[in-house]
């Protein structure tokens, strides 16, 4: 059981190598969706600052992953989607395509290329070109300088913040600068220490 602080829990179940529907999939007819680097906000961030000396550059994150919900796997496949609860005797299938699923990305990428595309399409007096948008599966980031209503020109359901974690990497625009959480670091020394013991090593499903 997973907890989250605000939309309380949900469940993850553990199977064994080559037993979870990634073992199963063949990624072969899997269309392979196309991402831009994280440092094209790193670009932008810097042009803004370029071009608006002294004003802040705000970044705004929106998490669309509700979206997943109306992408529905086909009937003849929904019967992969799903887990036993043995001690219930009980089968739960998810008739929406599995986020962590291989081929979730691009089955995701039809409604995500529609919100990126709606939100290229608009333009304001200080971005006349179009406001920037960087998104990653269901991530969708915004960067735009504090200039009058800018931000609000830029924002739909976004949240505004000085600081960001964007792929696990925190952009400070104020510092200008990126780093590593100090978490990541501690969890990642502690795995090279139990590696470095260990007898044998598998990957997590």
């Amino acid at each position: 059981m997973l907890t989250h602080k605000s939309r309380g829990g949900r469940f993850a179940i553990s199977l064994p190598t080559d037993r979870s529907i990634n073992g199963f999939t063949n990624t072969c007819h899997i269309c392979t969706p196309m991402f831009k680097e994280c440092d094209t906000v790193v670009r932008e961030i810097l042009r803004q600052k370029a071009e608006h000396p002294g004003v802040d550059v705000i970044l705004q994150a929106g998490d669309v992953v509700s979206t997943f919900r109306n992408v529905c796997t086909h009937s003849e496949r929904a019967h992969l989607f799903g887990g036993r609860m043995e001690k219930d005797n009980a089968l739960a299938i998810a008739a929406a395509a599995a986020f962590r699923w291989p081929g979730s990305p691009a089955t995701y990428g039809v409604i995500r290329g529609a919100i990126a595309y709606i939100h290229d399409s608009s333009v304001n007096r200080h971005q006349p070109r179009d406001l920037f948008n960087y998104y990653w599966v269901d991530d969708h980031i915004n960067v735009a300088s504090d200039i009058g209503h800018n931000c609000a020109d830029a924002e739909t359901s976004l949240c505004n913040a000085m600081r960001l974690k964007i792929l696990g990497l925190m952009f400070d625009t104020a510092a200008g600068s990126v780093a590593i959480p100090q978490h990541k670091i501690d969890k990642a020394k502690a795995c090279v220490v139990v590696s470095f013991h260990a007898d044998s090593l598998s990957r997590p499903m």
